[in-house]
């Protein structure tokens, strides 16, 4: 796995991809690409993160705060729990789940948009 910059062309497209359609959603946000992750926000603290972009093939490993039966239901996607949940900082990212094609990006919006995006305003204040 590589940053955004040295990952191929397709997980490059896809991360580029979730945050426009984020975007349209929920209207102006953040988007930032890390050393080693992207970054999506909002008004509030980030919500999703981009820890992975594949070199080879074109998926990506988004993060997302809550945990991960704040995921149940959203099908399409398949929800990964925190294993170490107190991990320097990133225990409030309690889930995960992979893109691995732009068909499954309609699904990681409404997933991001009811289960995380809520909480990122809640955590600034």
């Amino acid at each position: 796995m590589a940053n955004h910059r040295s990952s191929s062309f397709r997980s490059q497209h896809l991360c580029q991809r979730l945050f426009e359609a984020l975007e349209k959603r929920l209207g102006p946000l953040a988007y930032e690409h890390g050393e080693n992750k992207c970054s999506i926000q909002g008004s509030g603290s980030v919500f999703a993160w981009v820890s992975s972009h594949a070199v080879n093939y074109g998926s990506i490993n988004v993060w997302f705060l809550g945990n991960a039966g704040d995921a149940k239901g959203f099908s399409g996607l398949t929800i990964y729990k925190r294993a170490n949940p107190s991990a320097a900082g990133w225990g409030p990212y309690g889930g995960s789940f992979n893109i691995r094609d732009e068909r499954q990006i309609a699904e990681a919006v409404k997933l991001l948009a009811a289960a995380s995006y809520p909480k990122s305003l809640k955590e600034s204040k």
